[in-house]
Parts: C-alpha cells; structure tokens; sequence
C-alpha cells in the first residue's frame, strides 16, 4: 500500500503544478489581451496622451497608431525595433524624445515622408546614410556633424539642422543642394560657406548672417531667407 501512496501523493503533486503552470499561461494571456482591448477602446489622442505623460508605448498602442497620417509623440523616450517598423507607416512622425535609436530603428522610421528626430544629440554616418532617404527631416539636436553625414544628408528635400554651430566650407557645399534647409543656430560663417548657402532655394538662418548672404543671392531679396519652416 505504501508504494500506492506514494505513487498517488506524486501524480497529484504533479497535477498541481501543471494546473499552476496553466493558470500562470492564461493569466499572462488575459493581461496581454486586456492591454489590446484597452488600446482598441481608447481613442487616438487618448492613447497619444498616454504615450506622451508615460513615455513608453506598447506594441497594441503602435499597433492602433499606425493608421494615422500624423504622430506627434514627443514624450516618448525609447522604442524598440518592433515599434519603430510599426510606426514606419505613418507618413509624418514626430519622435522628438527619443535621445537615441539603433541604425534598425533608423532603417524603419526612414521610411516616413516627415520625421523629427529633435532629442537626438549626435547621429553615426551609417544613420546619415539611412535617414538621407527621409524627405523632410528634423535634426535640431545635433550639434555637429561629419563630411560623410553632410553628404548623406544633402539627399534630404527638406532638412533642419538649427542646432549646428559651426560647419566648415566642404558641409556647406553638400547642404546648399537642399531645397528648404535650416541653420538657426549659424552665427557666423565664411564668405565661401555663405556662397554655398546662397544658392539654397529656402533657406532659415540666424539674422546675424542674413546680410552676408544676402551679398551672394543676387536678385533673391532677403525675404526669401525668412521662409517659414513647413515641417
């Protein structure tokens, strides 16, 4: 007898930690379904506000975005590979918080007409080379960049770069081959650069070195370098 109930002790302890097992699997079910029924039920601004005060955003919340023309998710400050590829469908996305992305993510948000990446700081020329596909584009963070980033991103129709500083003769050739190009953060430039930068169909800089590029426009007035931004 006593082997039996041994036996029996066994196969029900078994039994148990299955049901356990089950019950741990269908826990986690229901939580990731809910978190899908909530996103479904919530409106679009709802879940942007959510997104925007959180600073995360799930992968059922992406999924619900990614309908949209337009994003403005400026509160969130990281992403992962999944969420960027999703997102990759909106047409103008803004993701200003983000202070950094792997070259993954910039392959799939290069894939927007419009994007803002403002929080970024520093981009690598491998990410240049990816977001040189972006039809407008939003750097305002970065505040330098490399010949091989300037050259890449010369591709761009329309790009912002107001957080640069400095950029020297050869960068200002590439980027005077945009049509609408940004560079509020300019305070002073050479007359080469300004030469470059004159040939810049729109063109926003600092007022400080308006005049000097003025001297190069030919008949272009100065009201042309006050072009508002259209992104």
């Amino acid at each position: 007898d006593r082997p039996m109930k041994e036996s029996l002790v066994a196969l029900l302890t078994l039994v148990s930690l299955l049901t356990a097992g089950c019950d741990d699997q269908t826990t986690d079910s229901q939580a990731q379904n809910n978190t899908t029924a909530k996103s479904q039920n919530q409106t679009k601004k709802e879940i942007i506000d959510e997104i925007n005060a959180t600073g995360s955003i799930t992968d059922a919340q992406a999924e619900s975005l990614s309908k949209a023309s337009d994003l403005d998710l400026k509160g969130l400050t990281s992403i992962t590979d999944a969420q960027a590829e999703i997102l990759s469908n909106v047409d103008l996305l803004w993701l200003n918080g983000l202070t950094s992305i792997s070259n993954e993510q910039a392959e799939s948000l290069s894939k927007a007409d419009y994007l803002g990446l403002n929080g970024l700081a520093s981009i690598t020329d491998a990410q240049a080379e990816i977001l040189g596909k972006v039809e407008a584009l939003s750097l305002d963070g970065v505040t330098s960049i490399t010949d091989a980033q300037a050259e890449s991103l010369s591709n761009v129709t329309n790009l912002y770069l107001n957080g640069l500083t400095s950029i020297n003769d050869s960068q200002a050739e590439m980027l005077s081959q945009i049509d609408e190009l940004g560079l509020k953060g300019l305070e002073s430039i050479t007359d080469t650069q300004a030469e470059s930068l004159s040939k810049v169909e729109y063109l926003v800089v600092s007022e400080s070195i308006q005049p000097q590029i003025n001297k190069f426009r030919g008949d272009i007035g100065e009201a042309d370098l006050l072009q508002p931004l259209s992104f």
